[in-house]
């Protein structure tokens, strides 16, 4: 899958789940500024709204969120995480039954990032 931000300019936002409302709202006032935020360790593949206020979900969105997943670890359970989707409309999309990586293509004008799978998951064999 390839999401593309055409207003995505700037990257390097520090983002921290635990302090989303917090994080979100010191944004607000940073007129044309560009934001992305990049997570990981949750091996699961995810692209989001970062909204400056996530009870509101017409809220205006302030940056990209990407997650990416991982190439041997085994992600969280899929049914559960589907499950919380509807309630969770700044997720735009969700995959934990795939193992990969994420590329991002930025350029001054626009970003484009592409959730890649592999075919095969490696396991290390016991020594």
């Amino acid at each position: 899958m390839v999401v593309a931000f055409a207003d995505a300019v700037a990257a390097g936002a520090v983002f921290d789940p635990g302090r989303r409302g917090s994080s979100a709202s010191g944004r607000r006032g940073h007129g044309g500024l560009a934001s992305l935020a990049v997570g990981g360790d949750i091996h699961s593949f995810w692209a989001n709204d970062v909204r400056v206020d996530f009870d509101d979900p017409q809220a205006r969105i302030i940056a990209p969120e990407f997650v990416g997943s991982s190439i041997t670890s085994p992600g969280p359970p899929y049914d559960r995480f589907a499950a919380w989707l509807a309630d969770n409309p700044h997720i735009r999309f969700f995959d934990s039954l795939q193992r990969g990586y994420v590329s991002v293509d930025l350029r001054p004008q626009r970003m484009e990032v592409a959730f890649c799978a592999i075919s095969a998951q490696l396991i290390r064999a016991p020594r």
